[in-house]
């Protein structure tokens, strides 16, 4: 039928095609595509091509409708429900469309990574701007100034991508020495998130329902210290938040999804009987880009208490750890061949110090 259409409205396409017009076609009702597709796609725009990019954007399409506002000096956004019926099939048409192909963690050739590293080297920063102050005029900022936010995929997400989940219990050392330091500590759950019988006034847990509440989550975390999370939807928000954001349990790793340099990540490891996994094995068996097609004797090993608990106060620079240059620049060089290779997030240094061995 859409076929049909392009072909019907023909002449139309080659106005458009001209003209220099796109339409973005993402996934706008998943929270991490979204922003990882379109913030990429605008990204990669403006240093190459100079399209005006059309986005498609009804609410009831899009997972957190405040997107689209953000983007709005940057494209067009049209989210009348009439001007996406008419508009919809020239969105599949790859002539006059754009897809988010080139910046997937799934492609071997990804450069998402690149991308935002060629940004910020040609318009020397790192994000866009956008105005977030004005999608909530009344939001108290400073009341978050010295809070530190969590959020992990937790294993409500039970039938896509396991290997992204994470325990909570995991980031217990890491709360606890939070509360101890006198931080706020926020966590974003779901209604199915594993509760933690935390008695403390500083912490508190924020469950996450309603339209409303996911602005209010993007706010405080644009408001707060540190965002410590996992592979999630919501772990995309780095892309438009100066917020520094340490990455846990990063998997897969061909793309490494902070991009800042005020960013620290650490990454799942692989293990085969008694043995982790080096880099190159990782990558030479593609676990890097499809880590649940592993063979059935290597487990997916997640980030334990003492290395993310390590990597949270490397990060707020309450303890630094040495690591030799030749030890940095060998990891570096192990993943020279992946997108990962152009983050501007720096490995935790701790982790690299401890876990010598896989690169």
């Amino acid at each position: 039928i859409f076929y049909l259409y392009n072909l019907i409205f023909f002449p139309i396409t080659i106005f458009i095609y001209f003209s220099k017009i796109k339409f973005i076609h993402i996934s706008s009702w998943q929270i991490g595509s979204y922003i990882h597709q379109l913030d990429t796609i605008v990204k990669a725009n403006k240093l190459n091509k100079n399209l005006k990019l059309i986005l498609l954007c009804p609410n009831f399409i899009c997972s957190n409708n405040f997107i689209s506002k953000l983007y709005s000096k940057e494209i067009i956004c049209l989210n009348n429900i009439f001007a996406y019926i008419f508009l919809l099939p020239f969105m599949h048409n790859p002539f006059i469309s754009v897809v988010p192909w080139s910046y997937e963690t799934q492609n071997k050739n990804s450069v998402f990574n690149k991308t935002h590293n060629n940004y910020l080297k040609k318009f020397k920063k790192e994000i866009l701007k956008l105005d977030i102050n004005s999608l909530k005029k009344n939001f108290l900022k400073k009341k978050y100034k010295k809070t530190i936010c969590i959020h992990v995929r937790d294993n409500y997400y039970e039938t896509s991508n396991t290997d992204r989940n994470v325990k909570i219990e995991s980031l217990n050392k890491t709360i606890k020495f939070l509360l101890r330091k006198k931080f706020n500590v926020i966590r974003f759950i779901n209604s199915r998130s594993t509760k933690l019988n935390l008695k403390n006034k500083n912490y508190s847990e924020y469950l996450i329902s309603s339209d409303s509440d996911k602005l209010d989550q993007f706010l405080i975390m644009n408001s707060s210290k540190l965002v410590i999370g996992s592979q999630s939807g919501v772990l995309n928000y780095n892309l438009i938040l100066k917020t520094p954001f340490l990455l846990t349990n990063a998997i897969p790793i061909n793309n490494i999804m902070v991009i800042k340099k005020e960013d620290v990540y650490i990454f799942k490891k692989f293990k085969k009987k008694n043995k982790f996994l080096n880099i190159k094995e990782i990558i030479d068996k593609n676990y890097h880009i499809n880590p649940e097609k592993i063979l059935k004797d290597i487990k997916i090993i997640d980030n334990n208490e003492d290395e993310i608990l390590n990597a949270t106060k490397e990060i707020l620079k309450i303890k630094r750890f040495k690591v030799s240059k030749k030890l940095r620049k060998k990891y570096k060089l192990s993943i020279k061949k992946i997108g990962a290779f152009y983050t501007n997030a720096k490995l935790s240094d701790y982790f690299l110090s401890k876990n010598k061995k896989i690169i």
